[in-house]
């Protein structure tokens, strides 16, 4: 098989796409998880409503003990 120099030259820069995007989505991947886990540290309730190119996410962390805004109390449990 017979690659012409163009073809090379198109492969290559599509490989070098290819490679450019997955570092940028991995340092993205790397300042969500530190920023979330700055977060997780807070006292309280935390809510963070995150859209992106995977889709829309809604979370909810809150310190063990104080039940997220749609989660219902049980007295007998928090009597414990």
């Amino acid at each position: 098989m017979v690659i012409g120099a163009g073809g090379l030259v198109s492969a290559w820069m599509r490989h070098r796409a290819r490679l450019d995007l997955e570092r940028e989505r991995s340092a993205r991947l790397a300042a969500r998880v530190a920023g979330l886990s700055d977060l997780a540290r807070r006292a309280g309730t935390v809510r963070i409503d995150e859209r992106d190119q995977d889709g829309h996410r809604v979370v909810e962390l809150h310190e063990p003990g104080h039940p997220a805004r749609n989660e219902p109390r049980h007295p007998a449990r928090d009597a414990a």
